[in-house]
């Protein structure tokens, strides 16, 4: 299976300008004679819906008429709104947020990102510092999910930052989890050399003071994954964290499978495999991992893949005086079964999958695998709309230039349980933003009492 990427990155790519800053909205300033905030000229005939996917397989046709013309008339209004013909790039950003959403809807992968832009090419981006948390988000609150300074706790409910309120930073979050860089990247990138966070903590507000750290390394500190694998012995259960999918899976394969066998040698028969951070990445090797839950040598995958044929899709194997058109794949580069090595079957184990809104891409891919075929039982909240349909993105630059955008090039149509192809827990467990407040892991907490019970 080709390459996925985990599209929450992608916030990272920027490019130099010798423009001069302009507008700042941000709460410190500090970094304005270095950001951009480039100007964005609009105009009447800059407010359109397009007509035809000529990438995408079916994002822009997913609007009904009804849909474009309630669109055009509501982007237009919010335009007016603005005054004089030019707008930052964050207000060209919720411009047209109401469209991205309704696109993110239909694709998850879809989303327009904001670049962060320098004046000195000098000037780098992890010389940036940002808010040292990632963060969970459930409705309208946020809370500490993992911190790199010592200051905020797991637990902690973010209140605002540089007194800004955090439901300005919200209004544009598609993810369960997610940096706090890249939410302050999105509002007028409110970026300071320090800051000053309200939490509150145990039912008391607390004012917390940092100099956060650099972009960079916030991203690969707090996003690096821990595979966290835990025997825990009081509940005969094992538990093991599997947050991303890599060019080359033979890490993941090899730390399940060693994993499930420490599991075995210490005589329970429980696993609980925890996807909920899981954004996707490469489909390499997926039969081998597949391989470690059954003994068959193939299951049945895709009904059907079809892709738009573009300049970026012609390596399939397409003519070029095909182009535009929406195609199936060649049979070569179709996945209708999945061959497996059943050899690499670990025996019969009670596995218990817990997923989250935030599990897409590849990995929505491996948890329907599991159910449809009954090798695993799914655990915690549906999936979002569509993560199975749509794969292999690619990025564009967006209307301003100044942001890019998400474009998946195939639809997919995988066998699958769920008559409407939404893919739901088998046991529902949701995210409540009070008990999260307090600490610990209540979804997991929860699962553990379950299965616990079950015996």
């Amino acid at each position: 299976m080709r390459f996925t990427l985990l599209f929450v990155f992608l916030s990272l790519l920027t490019h130099a300008s010798a423009q001069k800053p302009v507008n700042k909205k941000q709460s410190g300033k500090d970094y304005s004679q270095f950001i951009i905030y480039p100007k964005v000229f609009i105009n009447k005939d800059s407010v359109y819906i397009q007509d035809k996917d000529n990438i995408h397989p079916h994002l822009f046709e997913s609007l009904t008429r009804q849909e474009r013309d309630s669109f055009r008339k509501l982007i237009h209004e919010r335009k007016q709104k603005y005054e004089g013909d030019s707008i930052t790039v964050s207000e060209h950003f919720f411009l047209w947020l109401p469209l991205i959403e309704r696109l993110n809807y239909e694709d998850p992968h879809y989303w327009v990102w904001p670049l962060v832009d320098f004046t000195d090419k000098k000037f780098k981006q992890n010389d940036i510092h940002v808010v040292p948390v990632n963060l969970l988000i459930i409705n309208d609150t946020a809370i500490v999910d993992r911190t790199c300074d010592t200051i905020f706790h797991v637990g902690d409910r973010i209140v605002a930052i540089n007194n800004e309120p955090i439901e300005n930073f919200l209004n544009i979050n598609c993810l369960r989890y997610i940096p706090c860089a890249i939410l302050q990247q999105f509002n007028y990138f409110a970026y300071s050399p320090h800051y000053i966070v309200e939490v509150e903590r145990n039912g008391k507000r607390l004012q917390l003071s940092t100099n956060g750290i650099g972009y960079n390394d916030a991203l690969f500190r707090l996003s690096a994954s821990k595979w966290k694998k835990e025997l825990l012995h009081e509940h005969q259960i094992g538990y093991i964290e599997m947050d991303a999918f890599y060019p080359n899976n033979s890490l993941v394969i090899n730390q399940l499978a060693k994993f499930v066998k420490t599991v075995q040698k210490a005589g329970y028969k429980d696993v609980i495999i925890d996807v909920r951070k899981n954004t996707g990445g490469s489909g390499h090797n997926f039969d081998h991992l597949i391989s470690l839950f059954t003994s068959a040598d193939s299951l049945y995958y895709a009904k059907r893949e079809r892709v738009r044929v573009s300049e970026y899709t012609l390596d399939y194997g397409f003519p070029e005086d095909s182009i535009g058109i929406l195609a199936d794949l060649p049979a070569k580069e179709a996945h209708p079964r999945i061959p497996l090595k059943p050899k690499k079957y670990l025996g019969q184990m009670n596995y218990y999958v817990l997923m989250s809104h935030n599990t897409q891409s590849m990995a929505s891919s491996f948890v329907n695998v599991l159910q449809t075929n009954g090798f695993a039982t799914l655990c915690g909240e549906a999936l979002s709309h569509n993560a199975l349909k749509y794969g292999e993105v690619l990025r564009f630059g967006w209307k301003s230039k100044s942001n890019i955008r998400i474009l998946s090039t195939v639809e997919t149509e995988e066998y699958t349980k769920s008559p409407d192809g939404q893919i739901y827990p088998d046991i529902e467990i949701p995210y409540i933003a009070a008990e999260y407040m307090q600490g610990g892991d209540p979804m997991l907490e929860k699962l553990i009492k379950y299965i616990r019970k079950r015996r």
